[in-house]
């Protein structure tokens, strides 16, 4: 049981270490200097975060764990769940390469041009 609590210390030492950019400055602030994608991100994580902390509560709590709560945490689970691929199709959409309408115009005026189809 000591080895696991060790673990447990150890990787919230490491969790502080990778969200004290976030943590050292009040949550608006940090929050403005980020896009959407990313301010959605951090809401997504946030949410993800209260829940297993909440779930984790309600599994050590001497109380056995009412159906109906269960039900409602893997019902939000899987919402959030659907809001992460959501966000990953926003994201991909981002990283595609963007096509320039302008030179793409000019190039298929030139191209029907020299075909004699619609002068140029």
């Amino acid at each position: 049981m000591a080895s696991k609590i060790l673990n447990l210390v150890k990787g919230v030492d490491e969790l502080e270490k990778v969200i004290e950019p976030l943590i050292s400055k009040p949550h608006h602030e940090v929050l403005s200097k980020m896009s959407h994608l990313e301010k959605s991100k951090i809401g997504l994580l946030e949410t993800y975060i209260i829940n297993s902390l909440f779930w984790a509560m309600m599994k050590v709590s001497k109380d056995e764990v009412n159906p109906s709560v269960q039900e409602d945490f893997k019902l939000e689970m899987s919402h959030l769940k659907e809001i992460q691929s959501r966000i990953a199709e926003v994201e991909s959409r981002f990283e595609r390469p963007q096509v320039n309408s302008e030179v793409a115009s000019r190039m298929i005026k030139r191209g029907l041009g020299k075909q004699g189809i619609g002068g140029g």
